[in-house]
């Protein structure tokens, strides 16, 4: 290969030179535009998508067990306007909290997530879920079976809607570390192929470079070498 080189002309090994080092850094170029591309959809997914999804996971916990405190002070109040307030933020928590499943819902994009948030909503807001037996119990206060409802209520088991919210939050979480390793290691790549091809062209234009000024040396060397025997004293 470097013998064929060595033969060509001076202008065809510049042409072949320069078009290689061109078609390096093209490479590089186009490499590096493409994997910023993916780097760029990695972080634009984990900002604007799984973020927004661990926050909505975080608020379904914290509403949930708002709640949950809330409908226990109701029953539990003697003081009808005490009563009244935690009956009237119970209904609230209750109203943000399916405003933020509906977001949980549309924010999973994968088939743990879509699970957990299933899961929770039915758990939760199913007929006969937590949320019906939770109502079921606040009747009967209303209608005085003070013991009916606490045990009810009692009875009325939260945990499973918890583990599913809990569940969903793991899920995000994980799914928001796998990218964010993904976006690190992408950014590794451009790092080590703009450097890998960049070196590389860097080497090719100085071989190609070397082996031109030989090509042009040795020439000059011959019609030197000439000069010399022609300027030699004739006997």
């Amino acid at each position: 290969m470097l013998r064929w080189f060595a033969n060509l002309k001076v202008a065809h090994k510049l042409a072949i030179g320069f078009g290689l080092v061109l078609l390096l850094l093209i490479g590089t170029l186009v490499t590096d535009v493409y994997v910023s591309d993916q780097q760029s959809a990695v972080g634009d997914h984990i900002i604007h998508h799984l973020i927004p999804a661990f926050g909505a996971a975080h608020e379904i916990v914290t509403l949930t067990r708002a709640a949950d405190d809330d409908g226990a002070w109701y029953l539990l109040a003697r003081d009808k306007k005490v009563a009244a307030a935690s009956l009237n933020r119970f209904e609230q928590y209750v109203q943000q909290l399916r405003a933020v499943v509906a977001e949980a819902a549309a924010l999973a994009d994968t088939p743990v997530q879509r699970k957990e948030i299933q899961e929770f909503s039915t758990f939760y807001f199913r007929t006969g879920g937590f949320y019906d037996d939770t109502l079921g119990a606040f009747k009967q206060k209303q209608e005085g079976q003070l013991q009916a409802a606490y045990d009810n209520y009692v009875d009325s088991l939260l945990v499973p809607s918890l583990d599913a919210a809990n569940g969903y939050a793991n899920a995000v979480e994980r799914d928001i570390a796998q990218e964010t390793a993904a976006e690190d290691t992408a950014s590794r790549l451009v790092l080590l192929l703009s450097l890998s091809l960049g070196g590389l062209a860097t080497l090719l234009g100085i071989g190609i470079a070397i082996l031109i000024a030989r090509s042009i040396s040795r020439p000059l060397k011959q019609v030197e070498h000439a000069v010399a025997l022609l300027s030699l004293p004739s006997w």
